[in-house]
């Protein structure tokens, strides 16, 4: 064999196994071999909060009375097959009234989420729904509402372990009617990075 064959030869083999090593390795990121019935994921994220709406049951809207706040949660859930994943979240929130008198309006609502996850390469957009309580707190008012957080995000997994990405909830209070306040609906919207661990 000539040198010149030898050089063709030894190319092609060269190329064809390290296209060999990428495909295994891109399998193992995007082809989510793991995700099945008990597989877990751990998530972190940190983001802004933004007040939108409040609205009673006669139909009428008032404008959010807080400034921007600040939000983040931590999210375990588990995969009930590949694409479906149910866990509970326990988050954290908080905001300024307007007239900045120092009292902050806090909010930590626990919630049952449950995710549906499209999956397209190294992309997963899942979308999700919340539904449990909140605890809200302002100026020495404590109160206890029924919170629904739908919302969807977009996360590029960086191994088969992690992936990054931003979510975007609307978080749904519902102020229950007692003998000093009517019952009020309250809106808000948050944006926040996350971090999420495959295990």
């Amino acid at each position: 064999m000539t040198t010149q064959k030898s050089i063709i030869v030894a190319s092609i083999l060269l190329i064809v196994t390290i296209s060999q090593s990428i495909g295994a390795k891109e399998a193992t990121v995007t082809g989510l071999p793991g995700h099945e019935l008990g597989d877990s994921t751990i998530s972190l994220s940190l983001g802004m909060l933004i007040p939108l709406f409040f609205q009673d049951f006669s139909g009428n809207y008032y404008p959010g009375n807080s400034s921007l706040g600040g939000t983040g949660s931590i999210f375990w859930s588990a995969y009930l097959n590949n694409s479906i994943r149910l866990g509970v979240e326990f988050g954290g929130a908080f905001a300024y009234p307007p007239t900045q008198n120092g009292d902050m309006f806090w909010m930590i609502p626990i919630t049952l989420k449950a995710t549906y996850i499209f999956t397209i390469s190294r992309f997963e957009i899942p979308v999700f729904i919340g539904l449990g309580v909140d605890l809200a707190t302002y100026n020495q008012l404590f109160d206890i509402l029924f919170v629904a957080k739908p919302g969807f995000g977009i996360f590029w997994r960086f191994d088969a372990n992690l992936s990054f990405g931003l979510n975007v909830t609307w978080w749904f209070n519902l102020e229950f009617q007692t003998s000093k306040k009517p019952a009020i609906m309250s809106n808000y919207t948050d944006v926040s990075a996350a971090l999420m661990y495959y295990f």
